[in-house]
C-alpha cells in the first residue's frame, strides 16, 4: 500500500510541475523545470518567478550553492536541504536592465555528496 502511495504522489508532483513549468527534468532524484521563461519584459523593469524543486528520493538532498551566470538575476536563498519526498521553492528576481533584446542565462544548482551540477535556463525578451 505504501508503494502505491509513493507512485501516486510521484505522478501527482510530475503533473503539478509540468502544468506550471511546461518542460521538466528528473535526474538524480530531483524534479525541476528545464527552463524558466520570464516572457516579454520592458527595459529597466523587474520580474519575479518562483522555482520549485522536488526530491523524489528516499534521502535528503543538500543544495550547497545556487548561482546565476549574470548579475541581472538575484536569488532569495543560496543553500537549502530538501527532505525526501518533499518540495522546496526559491524566487528569482530578474532585472531587465541590459541592452539585449533576448536574455538567456543559466541558473546552476550545486550539490555535494555526490558532487552534481543541475542547470536551469532562465530567459526573457524585450519588445
Amino acid at each position: 500500500m505504501q508503494f502505491k502511495y509513493h507512485i501516486i504522489s510521484y505522478i501527482f508532483v510530475l503533473l503539478i510541475l509540468s502544468c506550471e513549468f511546461g518542460t521538466i527534468s528528473h535526474k538524480d532524484n530531483l524534479i525541476y523545470p528545464k527552463e524558466v521563461d520570464f516572457g516579454i519584459m520592458q527595459q529597466g523593469t523587474r520580474a519575479t518567478k518562483e522555482i520549485k524543486i522536488y526530491n523524489k528520493g528516499l534521502v535528503p538532498i543538500n543544495i550547497d550553492r545556487i548561482g546565476v551566470s549574470c548579475s541581472c538575476a538575484l536569488l532569495d536563498r543560496d543553500k537549502m536541504q530538501i527532505s525526501p519526498k518533499s518540495m522546496v521553492s526559491f524566487r528569482v528576481v530578474l532585472h531587465m536592465d541590459t541592452n539585449k533584446t533576448v536574455l538567456s542565462e543559466m541558473l546552476t544548482i550545486k550539490r555535494l555528496n555526490p558532487l552534481r551540477f543541475t542547470k536551469i535556463k532562465i530567459k526573457a525578451r524585450t519588445n
